[in-house]
């Protein structure tokens, strides 16, 4: 597994995905009332998109890998059931978080939606978009 890879591609999503939670807790604190709750909410959603799109890159390098070795099969079932896994843990942390009270529900799941645009505003970036 290349980390450097890892962490740099992390970063850039990260930011990415951070500028487009500040721009939905923006336009949240304009509809609702501004509180904590909604700092919090985004925080976390923050956290939880960001986590879940580094479990993703690592289990695709980790299926990359088997692959070179000659086990396709073996990558093929492992990015299976890191889907599954990830699916299931995402949805378990995000219904514990909300079950709490303590963090702004929207603010919570919405930022798990900016996934893709932030990977291709993330891939913009890098210069990876003109070659797709």
């Amino acid at each position: 597994m290349n980390i450097k890879k890892v962490v740099k591609e992390s970063a850039l999503f990260a930011l990415c995905e951070g500028g487009m939670c500040i721009l939905m807790a923006v336009i949240l604190a304009l509809v609702k009332n501004f509180d904590l709750s909604l700092i919090l909410g985004t925080v976390a959603g923050w956290a939880v998109s960001v986590c879940y799109y580094v479990s993703i890159i690592t289990f695709v390098d980790m299926a990359a890998g088997k692959a070179e070795e000659g086990n396709v099969e073996g990558g093929q079932k492992l990015l299976q059931m890191s889907r599954s896994l990830r699916m299931i843990g995402v949805f378990l942390l995000l219904v514990i978080l909300a079950i709490t009270k303590v963090f702004n529900v929207l603010a919570l799941f919405l930022p798990l939606l900016f996934v893709r645009p932030a990977l291709a505003i993330a891939d913009a970036l890098q210069g990876k978009g003109a070659t797709k």
